[in-house]
């Protein structure tokens, strides 16, 4: 929980308002707002400071946004005092006086959950929902190219394939260490098969690079436009694993 409270105080300027940010964002609503438009009831997890409770709350969506870190939360409040948020450690999701019909999780949230809870975190999403509701994860997978492309060429070979294993990597966020796991999308629908089926699955920064490396491309802008027009192309799930994101969209087996 520190960790991610240390991380709030530069979370918009590092992530929510860079370039990167807020193209890969562009990319996870224009699949959301396709695909789960009449939805109405929304359970956030992970929710940071709030920028897609707000997206949800502007589309007419009722939303509970939830995080594990208070400080997160009161940015959120900050910004959106219209909004419902509250801490909530996502191990412990707790029963509503409603249920939901989407719980939503964006950019690789659920990776700071070990395999086991991953698993437990499906059977208890299961039961936040409506029958066939629906839960939307926006996960990091363990291919991603511009990480092996970036670090090999700058020889850090150990770093440009650590997404690939089954073990914990322990990833540095704003000079803080969290233990991060990285799972392929076949490793997710695996885990939640016995509640969930795939509706949709899209890759999120195939060609848009990650987060860390947006300084590069504050001013790149029309490189960037490219990279952009190129995501909007290779939009394949076969292409999810390869990407720094992923997201996918399942619906309950109720």
């Amino acid at each position: 929980m520190e960790n991610f409270d240390h991380a709030a105080r530069n979370y918009d300027e590092a992530f929510t308002n860079s370039c990167v940010g807020v193209a890969q964002r562009e990319q996870v609503w224009k699949y959301v707002d396709k695909h789960l438009n009449k939805f109405q009831n929304v359970l956030e997890v992970n929710c940071g400071t709030g920028e897609d409770a707000h997206r949800w709350d502007f589309r007419g969506k009722g939303v509970v946004a939830t995080d594990v870190s208070p400080e997160m939360i009161r940015i959120a409040e900050s910004k959106f005092p219209e909004l419902h948020f509250r801490v909530l450690d996502v191990n412990n999701l707790c029963s509503y006086d409603n249920t939901f019909d989407t719980l939503f999780s964006n950019f690789g949230g659920l990776n700071c959950l070990s395999p086991a809870q991953l698993k437990k975190f499906f059977a208890n999403a299961c039961d936040e929902l409506d029958k066939n509701g629906h839960l939307v994860v926006v996960m990091m997978g363990k291919k991603c190219v511009w990480e092996r492309f970036y670090f090999g060429f700058r020889a850090k070979f150990k770093k440009a394939g650590r997404r690939n294993t089954k073990e914990c990597v322990d990833v540095h966020v704003e000079g803080e260490t969290v233990k991060t796991w990285y799972f392929s999308p076949n490793e997710i629908k695996s885990m939640a098969s016995e509640k969930f089926e795939l509706v949709k699955q899209k890759p999120i920064g195939l060609f848009i690079p990650p987060s860390y490396l947006a300084s590069k491309f504050e001013k790149r802008k029309r490189t960037f436009a490219f990279l952009k027009w190129l995501d909007g192309i290779f939009t394949h799930a076969r292409f999810s694993n390869n990407a720094d994101h992923y997201l996918m969209i399942l619906k309950s087996r109720g």
